[in-house]
């Protein structure tokens, strides 16, 4: 198969390094900072000019700097568990050391945490609270066993107008109507994009592998909100459009497809150039898509509940925050056990996926729960097989490599052999 690099990725690259040169930058150009989660409302933040930093990224990045046994040692021993978020362990580590991949972290003005399919978000921030002796708010996103209702939608529109109404009492300005919308907007764009870019690798061959996805969502997480985000991923969409009608793939022989769930290990990225030395490649991931546009088709909701949360376009500091309220509905109905079912499967069928590798994450037990369940009912609908694996996104200590390695060959010549038998 004809294979090249991909252009877009040097931009990626200028991009991620001008965000961490202005985080570095921030305190001294007199900007507010916050720190918190991926998941607090980042559109809404940057609208009133404020910058975050946000605690999966810096984890990540912390892991793959190879320092997260010496963080985590240091968190351990101020009282955390093991059974805690890697990530956070890894963040408090750095704040306690006061050590990390970037040099000394930005000092915070204030302190965010948000209940969005974790709750171990709101204890993570709430004791960097103490510990800095700063302000701390907190967003509930409420977690969706049942069809949402306005009643949830009221229930966050009202926290998080509040939230604004304490940003402009914090900074002594009102918001911009004009450039709070124009953020929201920007923030709906980039996540549909996103959702576009890991559409083209329903193609086969695929454009793209999963460690080229997770490069690439860098804008889609860091710069949700900025038109950076979205000028970069119409780019890209240029690009892989150009690559699909010239055969282009992502790695020289696409045997097999893989879906990974979870995050990776950032610490053993290579476990990616392992499978596709060996012709198979990971096309997609129900982790990076979740940082999509959110396709409500496989939520199981009736459509006057679909219509409650469906995205539409702000044209007023109201309706922009409505529409950050269904963002977070939109991401809770993805998380109970039943839509993830739906959702494995029809990811399967879309991108002819042959196989499924499942990381069963110790640093992340949101995203790990109820996994056997999840892959006894996908393999039970597709009739693809999956493989179960331990280890973690972010703490090596939880990793074995000779016996994940050996794991995966066998699932891997299985694969193959059904493969070339069918």
């Amino acid at each position: 198969m004809l294979t090249e690099p991909l252009q877009s990725w040097k931009v990626c690259k200028e991009l991620a390094n001008n965000f961490y040169e202005k985080q570095r930058g921030a305190k001294s150009e007199g900007k507010t900072i916050v720190w918190g989660g991926a998941s607090i409302p980042c559109d809404i933040i940057r609208a009133m000019d404020i910058v975050p930093i946000l605690g999966e990224p810096y984890g990540a990045l912390c892991t793959a700097h190879q320092l997260s046994e010496e963080l985590m040692a240091t968190t351990e021993e101020y009282g955390f568990g093991r059974s805690f978020c890697a990530y956070s362990r890894n963040f408090v580590g750095s704040v306690l050391k006061n050590k990390g991949p970037l040099g000394e972290m930005p000092e915070p003005d204030f302190i965010m945490g948000t209940k969005s399919g974790c709750n171990d978000h709101i204890t993570w921030f709430e004791i960097l609270a103490r510990i800095k002796n700063k302000p701390y708010i907190a967003i509930d996103a409420p977690m969706l066993y049942e069809e949402p209702g306005p009643h949830h939608l009221k229930y966050l529109e009202d926290q998080l107008t509040e939230f604004l109404e304490s940003l402009e009492k914090m900074l002594g300005r009102k918001a911009d109507e004009e450039k709070f919308v124009e953020f929201i907007k920007l923030s709906q764009q980039a996540g549909e994009l996103w959702t576009e870019v890991l559409e083209f690798c329903q193609k086969v061959p695929a454009p793209l592998n999963f460690k080229s996805q997770l490069s690439l969502m860098m804008p889609a997480v860091s710069l949700k909100g900025t038109k950076e985000a979205v000028d970069f991923y119409h780019m890209l969409l240029d690009e892989l459009e150009e690559r699909v009608k010239k055969g282009i793939a992502a790695v020289p022989e696409e045997k097999v497809r893989l879906l990974w769930d979870n995050i990776p290990m950032w610490y053993y990225m290579q476990i990616f150039n392992y499978v596709e030395q060996k012709g198979a490649v990971v096309v997609v991931s129900p982790y990076v898509l979740g940082f999509g546009g959110g396709n409500l088709a496989q939520a199981g909701i009736s459509p006057e509940a679909e219509a409650l949360v469906a995205q539409s376009e702000p044209t007023s500091i109201q309706e922009a925050i409505r529409e950050v309220a269904k963002e977070y509905l939109r991401s809770s109905l993805r998380h109970n056990l039943p839509a993830k079912t739906r959702q494995f499967s029809q990811i399967v069928r879309d991108y002819s996926v042959d196989g499924c590798l499942i990381h069963s994450n110790a640093g992340c037990k949101n995203l790990s729960c109820a996994r056997l369940d999840l892959v006894r009912s996908v393999e039970q609908d597709t009739g693809v097989p999956c493989m179960v694996f331990q280890a973690s996104n972010a703490d090596p200590r939880d990793f074995n490599e000779e016996d994940t390695l050996a794991k995966v060959d066998r699932f891997l010549d299985e694969l193959m052999e059904s493969k070339a038998a069918s």
